[in-house]
């Protein structure tokens, strides 16, 4: 959400003061409602997949720990390490 309201305030700021009417505004408001919104969605489905990617990976014993592990290495075959 970030980058959406970073970029908001530059367009802001780049409207005089003096021309903000009511309706100005609440178009502002209303386009920032539905960007962030979209935007928070998009994160929603990313931590959706990697959720999903990580389930996967402890089902085919590829990951040690739990899905809040940060760094878990992951388990490589003998062939993977050059031991095969």
């Amino acid at each position: 959400m970030g980058a959406t309201l970073r970029l908001a305030a530059r367009w802001v700021r780049a409207v005089p003061r003096a021309e903000w009417t009511g309706q100005w505004i609440a178009l502002v408001e209303g386009r920032l409602t539905g960007a962030v919104e979209d935007e928070h969605t998009g994160y929603l489905a990313l931590h959706a997949v990697a959720e999903r990617v990580r389930a996967q990976m402890r089902a085919a014993d590829l990951r040690d720990g739990d899905a809040t592990a940060r760094h878990t290495p992951l388990k490589l075959s003998p062939c993977v390490r050059m031991e095969c």
